[in-house]
């Protein structure tokens, strides 16, 4: 029980770290790019980037007989990460200096230079965030019982986290401290976390009775048993659709923190709020995935694929009802504050009228 309920410990802290890290990426390119939407655009982008390239070059990490182990080395990566960009964005003025000398102050090759600036600086710890999730899905396996349970609640649990890190951070943290210890102790965190995953996983391995290795790489190296009516023709249009539906999703981000930032102005805050709500949405659709085979009363893989399409049709529709009523309420606070402000023009100009 103390041993699950430590490693449950740790994979919300990580979420949490994790997306303080975003949150402060967003604040520090903003002030690099100028300009708030270009800065989300670009962080998430390589943010995302980073994690599909993570997620690629882990797709073995389930053959390791430890993930843990794996996993702790991975935060402790990503905290050295945070520490080496951190100092990253410190000479990053003198260098802009000198590439605006030799660039001419050419507005596009400027761009270009901190797009790469971005890439370089944020691409190490991206993809060291992508390789904890194979190594999240190799404990699970590995948990005996029901993986598709077990898995569901770690990344329910490493969501729930990511929604306090984000709320933390953009409402609390760079509130009252500044970048730079924020930054501190979302790094500190990191590493906590993972001398964490290796002392547990170093205890564990001591305290159990050592396996058969043969056995154990037999069972390892099986591939998975294809279903005999399986064609690659619909997985790969599966695929692309899911491909489809990412680039959507991020696409509807940026344009709704674009649009919110209208409302509540060019900050932190529009950001933290649209990034919140995606997490919040995305841990319900994935905790509430187990009953669709309820509300379909199978679990063939035909009706999830005819269930995905009419899922992104909705998705369709809401998005479309949602950007509206984000630039409808734009729109009325708009008028709003000039109704306010000729409001207190007309006051002012009665008031000197009458001491005249």
């Amino acid at each position: 029980m103390i041993f699950r309920t430590t490693v449950y410990l740790m994979f919300f802290l990580s979420g949490l770290s994790a997306l303080v890290y975003q949150v402060l990426w967003v604040r520090s390119f903003s002030l690099i790019f100028g300009g708030s939407h270009l800065a989300v655009t670009t962080v998430l982008s390589i943010f995302m980037g980073g994690l599909a390239l993570g997620g690629y070059l882990g797709r073995r990490t389930d053959r390791s007989p430890r993930p843990l182990k794996i996993y702790g080395l991975l935060e402790i990566g990503i905290g050295a990460a945070a520490l080496l960009l951190l100092g990253l964005l410190q000479v990053y003025p003198d260098l802009y200096i000198a590439f605006a000398h030799l660039a001419g102050n050419q507005l596009p090759v400027l761009t270009l230079g901190r797009i790469l600036f971005a890439l370089l600086a944020l691409l190490l710890p991206t993809t060291l965030m992508g390789l904890t999730l194979p190594a999240l899905a190799a404990f699970a396996s590995r948990q005996g019982g029901d993986f598709g349970r077990h898995l569901a609640r770690l990344y329910g649990i490493n969501t729930l986290g990511a929604v306090c890190g984000a709320l933390a951070a953009g409402f609390l943290l760079l509130r009252h401290l500044t970048m730079s210890t924020t930054y501190g102790i979302a790094i500190v965190i990191s590493l906590a976390v993972g001398v964490a995953s290796l002392l547990i996983e170093r205890e564990k391995a001591t305290s159990t009775n050592p396996v058969n290795k043969e056995t154990e790489n037999d069972m390892i190296d099986e591939p998975p048993a294809t279903p005999p009516d399986s064609s690659p023709v619909p997985e790969r249009l599966i695929l692309i659709g899911i491909g489809v539906s990412g680039f959507c999703a991020l696409g509807y981000e940026v344009l709704w923190t674009r649009v919110l930032s209208l409302v509540v102005g060019t900050t932190v805050y529009g950001y933290t709020l649209m990034l919140v709500a995606f997490l919040i949405g995305i841990a319900l659709g994935g905790s509430s995935y187990r009953l669709l085979p309820r509300f379909l009363g199978t679990s063939q893989p035909r009706h999830a694929i005819l269930c995905f399409g009419l899922i992104q049709v909705v998705i369709g529709l809401l998005a479309l009802l949602v950007t509206y009523a984000l630039l409808l309420v734009a729109f009325l606070l708009v008028v709003a504050q000039e109704k306010r402000f000729f409001r207190r023009a007309s006051v002012k100009t009665e008031t000197q009228e009458n001491a005249a």
